[in-house]
């Protein structure tokens, strides 16, 4: 493209600090509508999305430092689908529990399992059918993990309508604040928000624990220079107050569960993945035993 003028330029700057204002509103009156309605509710609902002050602050949500440490663990996608048949629910939501089961193990093993559920951020995609933009359309979907409860089929029910519940929230537009942070203000003003609130973690209340990502992959082996690959394990970036990263794969018939941490805010990351087959084990066992019921 033609190099633009600084008339232009000075042009495009005005209509983006017009266009932001109108955003700008638009993120505020969302905002208020969300704090009227978690004061004033229509109806309780014990499913709907968790609110930042019920997000428990855990051992790894504070102050994260330039280190990483990574641990990965691999399940049956097939063994899977088989619990997501028998629970009548979705995948994510099976992957899901295992993962909130395996931090309740791994948190109660080391006394420290709150007593309010785990909260995952997962990522979701606001993209309409049709739009073929190009342009990130993604927001983060807070996810109770029902880490407050003992039986797993029990917690897999929970997480599911707990996660159909911030599906729909986010659908109605509910209020997100990254969008409104990224959207209302200069990027500059931006890039000093997320400092301040990386190097103060404590003092700012965390959407959630820790983000959990699931991403579809493919049945279809790859090839890197001729070499297939065998297996694809994914790593992951940590947010401000975050030191925990869950990130899952579908790759060739197997579910890739990849961890990454702060490892001295998660010295013993070996030990939470460890629990990952513990806990879909737990989880099996339930589903049998649900077969075993209805027969």
């Amino acid at each position: 493209p033609v190099e633009p003028s600084a008339l232009e330029i000075a042009a495009r700057a005005a209509r983006n600090a017009t266009l932001r204002q109108g955003k700008r509103a638009k993120h505020v009156a969302v905002a208020l509508r969300s704090v009227v309605s978690g004061w004033w509710p229509s109806r309780p609902d014990e499913f709907a999305p968790p609110s930042w002050n019920e997000v428990p602050p855990l051992s790894f949500n504070k102050l994260v430092g330039m280190r990483r440490t990574f641990a990965c663990a691999s399940l049956d996608l097939e063994e899977l689908k088989d619990v997501k048949k028998h629970f009548d629910v979705t995948l994510n939501d099976v992957v899901l529990e295992v993962i909130g089961s395996a931090l309740r193990r791994w948190l109660r093993a080391k006394g420290e399992l709150p007593e309010r559920p785990i909260v995952a951020m997962c990522p979701v995609s606001l993209r309409v059918e049709g739009d073929r933009s190009l342009s990130n359309q993604i927001t983060m979907m807070p996810v109770a993990l029902a880490t407050d409860l003992d039986d797993p089929a029990d917690r897999l029910r929970r997480i599911s309508k707990n996660a159909q519940r911030s599906k729909e929230s986010v659908q109605r537009g509910s209020f997100d604040i990254l969008a409104a942070v990224s959207e209302s203000f200069a990027p500059g003003l931006v890039g000093l928000i997320v400092r301040a609130a990386s190097l103060s973690p404590d003092n700012v209340p965390l959407p959630g624990n820790l983000v959990v990502s699931n991403v579809r992959g493919t049945p279809i082996p790859l090839y890197t220079a001729g070499a297939r690959i065998e297996s694809m394990y994914p790593m992951s970036v940590l947010q401000a107050g975050q030191g925990l990263n869950a990130t899952v794969v579908s790759y060739m018939g197997k579910m890739e569960f990849g961890f990454t941490a702060d490892p001295d805010l998660v010295p013993d990351l070996d030990e939470l993945t460890a629990q990952i087959h513990r806990a879909f084990e737990g989880l099996q066992a339930a589903a049998e035993g649900l077969v075993h019921r209805a027969a």
